[in-house]
C-alpha cells in the first residue's frame, strides 16, 4: 500500500477547536508529556535566542548540537542542551 493512499489520521481537537486533549488535565492525554514539553520549548527558546543574534543551531543526529556562528567563521558542539544554555548565556551574555 502507497503511503498516501492511506486515509488521513484525524487528531480530535477540544473545545474551541485548541487542539489535540484541549480542555483535559495533562495527565489524562497520552499525546502530552509535560517533561518533553518544557524541554522542547526550551530549546526553541535557545534556538531563536542564537538566532536573534545572527547564530544558528542545529540539531545533530548523533545528539547533542552545534552552534556556528557566521561572522565569527565559528562553531561550538553541544553534547546537550544544559551545554547549549551554558553556551547562551556565555556569549549571548545579558541577552540570555
Amino acid at each position: 500500500m502507497h503511503p498516501a493512499d492511506k486515509a488521513p489520521t484525524q487528531v480530535p481537537e477540544g473545545p474551541g477547536g485548541a487542539g489535540p486533549c484541549a480542555g483535559e488535565a495533562k495527565g489524562n492525554c497520552p499525546d502530552i508529556v509535560p517533561s518533553r514539553d518544557a524541554e522542547c520549548k526550551e530549546r526553541a527558546r535557545w534556538f531563536a535566542k542564537f538566532a536573534q543574534r545572527g547564530m544558528s543551531v542545529f540539531e545533530l543526529a548523533g545528539g547533542g548540537y552545534l552552534v556556528v556562528h557566521p561572522a565569527w567563521g565559528m562553531t561550538r558542539e553541544c553534547p546537550d542542551l544544559a551545554a547549549l544554555a551554558a553556551s547562551g548565556r556565555m556569549v549571548l551574555g545579558g541577552q540570555a
